[in-house]
């Protein structure tokens, strides 16, 4: 006999986690048509993955560097290389192909915020609603369809602290060790987030967990990380690894002389002020984002929290409001470690936007404050299992208000945003490469971009057959005769 009640129970969670399974499909869907075409960043990491995989070399000619250096830019570094060049090896170099590289980091990363949500919250529910909230994010949708790195950052953090707080096993903080070096390694804001976050959640790792700490434990950790970062602590004290941070940080004496001002600490200091309230307005937290950059949002409302995010956020807001007019005794946690972790990961948001603070261009800045959207997508989540805690009937709006915006969004980033972003993925070069027939045509399209090899040699090496180093040959020789010639024009 069909039990009515169980299924009632576990139907809404079913259809949970069909949306869950069918937006992670589309997550793979037309990756090399939307975006429309390879953005600058994305041409120099698929010139770094074919690079590697074709002759065991970086874009430079260097031997299987662990930082393949750009001439703009942030470095590839080998945790994001090393793994593409072999996703390519086996499955192709095409557009579509090395985009599915992050975005198969990105399930990898998804699984760890399921299991952070689920050490937090201490049931399946709330790791399942972590997950819901991470799937559906338009934080993290856009970056797991791009070939960049920076959205690997987060998905190691979040098996960093999941590990970091799992228990005190020795091997837990080795696990820990690696995986937050990991996240140091594939995104520069991390580096800052990342040893602030760390020292809060020393100090409150009881708190969140009822654990002691064991100084043994603490040791391992440190040392891993530390011998794990090593490459990456020495370019960063020498400089090799801060060309970009120096070019578009608030500090930087350029940005001062265009304003016709000098980088001194008050106007430093002011236009950190600034850039920090700007990531706090609610028009970025909880409707556009940061409509100024199209790479990053599709202008769909509910960019940072989305409508799932917004709605535990204030639905958990008014429940509190509500126990206290109320005067009830029963807090709005049943677990007091659950609030604590709640309030340390929303604070730790405070920490987060530091680092894009820190820069001048583009604020506020979605991608470079995505260094907290692990420990927010927990957050919403653990919030949601409590509210239905409180009246499990809301895990029909749950289910309603995920749907829906999903199928919205879904249809609005594979419909408007593909035409009205195309110019910032290089369309006009789409059209002049598919339609070059001859090596004249290639040579005009080289030399209209002359000035930077990254534009093109993946493409030349797709289309033309060149070998990583032929590309660069080919590209130098025109790029010589073009600037003999404005040379010669002056």
């Amino acid at each position: 006999m069909v039990n009515t009640q169980s299924i009632l129970k576990y139907s809404p969670w079913a259809f949970i986690l069909l949306i869950i399974l069918v937006v992670n499909i589309f997550r793979f869907v037309a990756l090399d048509k939307v975006p429309y075409f390879l953005h600058v960043d994305e041409s120099g990491t698929a010139l770094s993955f074919s690079c590697l995989a074709q002759e065991g070399i970086g874009a430079r000619g260097e031997p299987y560097p662990l930082f393949d250096m750009k001439d703009w830019g942030t470095a590839r570094t080998f945790v994001y290389s090393f793994p593409g060049a072999l996703w390519v090896k086996i499955f192709g170099n095409s557009i579509a192909s090395v985009r599915a590289v992050t975005g198969v980091f990105c399930l990898f990363g998804l699984v760890g915020v399921f299991f952070l949500g689920r050490l937090v919250g201490k049931n399946w529910r709330a790791g399942v609603l972590a997950l819901l909230c991470a799937t559906i994010s338009p934080w993290m949708w856009t970056l797991s369809r791009f070939a960049i790195e920076t959205a690997l950052s987060p998905y190691f953090l979040a098996w960093g602290i999941y590990f970091f707080l799992r228990s005190n096993k020795w091997y837990d903080f080795v696990l820990s060790g690696i995986s937050c070096s990991f996240a140091l390694y594939t995104y520069p804001p991390m580096r800052m987030f990342l040893p602030m976050a760390l020292v809060v959640l020393i100090m409150t790792r009881y708190l969140i967990t009822g654990q002691h700490w064991m100084k043994r434990n603490l040791a391992i950790f440190a040392l891993v990380l530390l011998a794990v970062s090593g490459p990456l602590i020495y370019g960063t004290v020498k400089g090799t690894l801060q060309g970009r941070f120096n070019r578009i940080g608030i500090h930087a004496a350029d940005y001062w002389a265009k304003q016709g001002k000098e980088a001194t600490w008050q106007n430093i200091s002011g236009e950190f002020v600034r850039n920090y309230v700007a990531h706090l307005n609610p028009y970025f937290l909880f409707y556009k984002g940061s409509p100024q950059i199209i790479t990053y949002t599709t202008n769909f409302p509910g960019q940072i929290f989305s409508w799932l995010g917004s709605f535990a956020f204030f639905g958990a807001g008014l429940l509190m409001i509500g126990r206290m007019l109320m005067k009830t005794r029963r807090h709005f946690f049943d677990d007091q470690q659950q609030y604590w972790a709640c309030c340390i990961f929303g604070g730790l948001f405070f920490l987060a936007i530091i680092p894009p603070s820190l820069t001048w261009d583009d604020i506020p800045h979605m991608a470079r404050s995505i260094t907290i959207w692990p420990l927010m997508m927990v957050l919403f989540g653990v919030l949601l299992q409590q509210m239905m805690n409180w009246f499990s009937y809301l895990i029909w709006p749950v289910l309603i208000i995920a749907g829906l915006f999903s199928s919205l969004y879904l249809t609005n980033y594979f419909g408007p945003y593909r035409e009205y972003s195309k110019g910032y993925f290089d369309f006009w070069l789409k059209d002049w490469i598919d339609q070059a027939k001859t090596q004249e045509d290639w040579l005009k399209i080289m030399a209209a971009y002359h000035h930077s090899d990254m534009h093109l040699r993946y493409h030349m090496m797709r289309h033309l057959g060149d070998s990583c180093l032929g590309s660069y040959e080919h590209w130098l020789a025109v790029s010589r005769f073009v600037a003999q010639q404005i040379e010669k024009n002056k």
